[in-house]
């Protein structure tokens, strides 16, 4: 289950588990409190979920939600070229340990 409302307000719970399209297969999983990330086999970080506290990036607009997953170098573009060894989330944050 994961934070991706269908009814265009905030919405942190699911009757069904949701698929996620349009992303790589996922190798490793990170969570935070109402968030989650996926490493793509692409190597590319995925995030997705509340954004309230900006624990996936600055806000785009007055979203404080991404309910489809979007690249970490998208949401973070100070990260872009990085190489991303680890990334976990808590409550309202979400914590990268970079290469260098």
């Amino acid at each position: 289950r994961g934070p991706r409302g269908g009814n265009g307000g905030l919405q942190y719970k699911n009757p069904e588990p949701q698929r996620l399209v349009g992303i790589p297969r996922i190798r490793k999983v990170a969570g935070g409190y109402y968030h989650n990330a996926g490493l793509g086999e692409d190597g590319e970080w995925y995030l997705w979920g509340c954004n309230e506290q900006e624990q996936l990036g600055p806000k785009l607009g007055d979203r404080a939600q991404e309910k489809e997953p979007r690249k970490l170098s998208e949401l973070m573009p100070s990260l872009k070229g990085a190489t991303v060894r680890s990334l976990d989330g808590g409550y309202g944050h979400t914590v990268a340990l970079l290469q260098d």
